[in-house]
């Protein structure tokens, strides 16, 4: 392919991955809404010492998916520009 078009999937990748990104960051204050929710008195009562132990584990998790939905979505943002780059890098040598 030659410099033209490389410079144009390049451009799309990195539309994508910003695409991405904007999706990812309108989508986490949602996602942070309904952990609260459910973090509340009325579901799992979190705040509560006295809860079992399957509780605790449950608003754990909870609490760590947040992190996680933001790692994946960066991941994927992360994988679609430096894929692209060192695909290229490698079928050139």
């Amino acid at each position: 392919m030659n410099k033209k078009g490389d410079s144009l999937t390049i451009f799309i990748q990195i539309g994508i991955a910003v695409m991405a990104f904007i999706a990812l960051v309108n989508v986490l204050p949602t996602l942070m809404d309904e952990i609260e929710t459910t973090r509340g008195g009325d579901n799992l009562d979190c705040d509560n010492s006295s809860i079992s132990a399957g509780q605790r584990s449950a608003c754990t998790g909870v609490d760590f998916s947040i992190f996680t939905f933001a790692m994946v979505g960066f991941g994927v943002v992360f994988a679609v520009l430096g894929g692209r780059f060192l695909f290229v890098r490698r079928t050139r040598e």
